[in-house]
């Protein structure tokens, strides 16, 4: 008789521990919001990403050197400007930073998505060049993943894109993708344990850059290889862990560590907390992020005037973060109020424009 709770407990564990599938659900959709840390490339071990198979236990050492909100923005959230020229996207990602060069500038820099049961692929960017917008499309698109993802399946994509900047240049670019679902199993994360199915891409780049100069230097051909390792959860959005390394004479070198976090305002940047509220960024141009530590769910947000008066009334999503599109609120200082079942909440936010 005693054989009976013994099964009965193996098929527990098995059942824990099983591997997933990544279906549509699973993935980014517009007005969705993660912390994601940046993590110190010198604490993983390439050995330790090697590691392929089933029933996996990763254990990765993770401190976080700086923190960012990110937001999968609904599209009705982005520049009308780039609303229009990406119709059929679903959503956009602005987790690029802006550039300024001096002569030049690039901001407010979006990548466009589609997402369909049957895969997630990058239609385009957006980005506004010196102030004024300029949307780049991908013909072929890049494919990021084709859905269901499953253990073992392997398939890959070729994308392109030309784009000319008016007396600066050109920039064209190749890629080619490789999806290899190569390992499954548990994930030790800041979020807790994930069961989790890994992929490993391989990007193959060939850009082509040509400088208008008096001197009419010739474009400039140039290669890059590249391998994301993502660890992707179910209902977890975006990777809940992202290794990116270069490879370079044949060897990887990691260049960077994203991944899904708790507040740290020691590296959070441009970040306000208190009272379990967390404003994030302070300044706010284009968007602030407003987010209760202890997970209530925000019922509304309130947007007061300087005298008191209340300028906007934001409903919640059932989400302990809210994303407010700060374009039609005049620069200044806002007292706001977050309104949980039973509990009020309140802040400052900031807006330039």
């Amino acid at each position: 008789m005693r054989i009976i709770p013994f099964v009965c407990a193996m098929i527990m564990v098995l059942s824990v521990r099983a591997q997933i599938s990544i279906q549509k659900s699973d993935l980014p959709s517009g007005g969705s919001v993660y912390l994601l840390s940046n993590g110190d490339p010198t604490q993983i071990s390439l050995s330790d990403l090697q590691i392929i198979g089933a029933n996996q236990n990763w254990n990765f050492t993770l401190n976080a050197l700086t923190q960012n909100y990110d937001t999968a923005y609904d599209m009705s959230q982005v520049p009308i400007v780039f609303r229009l020229a990406f119709l059929s996207s679903d959503y956009a990602d602005r987790l690029a930073p802006d550039i300024n060069l001096g002569l030049i500038s690039f901001t407010n820099n979006y990548s466009f998505y589609n997402l369909t049961s049957s895969k997630l692929e990058q239609t385009g960017t957006g980005s506004y060049i010196s102030g004024l917008p300029f949307p780049t499309f991908y013909n072929p698109k890049d494919v990021i993943y084709r859905l269901p993802v499953d253990f073992g399946n392997v398939d890959s994509s070729n994308s392109y894109f030309s784009a000319s900047f008016p007396t600066i240049g050109s920039w064209k670019e190749g890629k080619k993708r490789i999806n290899h679902a190569d390992a499954w199993g548990t994930l030790k994360t800041p979020l807790g344990d994930k069961q989790v199915l890994r992929v490993r891409s391989e990007l193959f780049y060939s850009d082509t850059v040509k400088v208008d100069t008096p001197f009419n230097l010739p474009a400039v051909p140039f290669t890059r290889h590249q391998v994301e390792y993502k660890w992707l959860a179910k209902s977890g959005g975006f990777p809940v862990l992202q290794v990116t390394t270069n490879v370079v004479g044949g060897n990887e070198v990691i260049a960077q560590v994203l991944y899904q976090d708790t507040l740290n305002t020691t590296a959070a940047q441009n970040v306000l907390s208190g009272d379990n509220v967390t404003v994030y960024p302070q300044p706010a141009n284009g968007n602030v992020i407003i987010a209760l530590s202890n997970d209530e769910k925000i019922e509304s947000v309130n947007i007061y005037d300087v005298c008191g008066r209340l300028t906007r009334k934001i409903v919640g999503q059932n989400s302990p973060i809210i994303n407010i599109f700060t374009s039609g609120i005049p620069a200044g200082l806002y007292p706001v109020t977050l309104q949980t079942h039973g509990k009020t909440y309140r802040a400052k936010i900031s807006v330039i424009h």
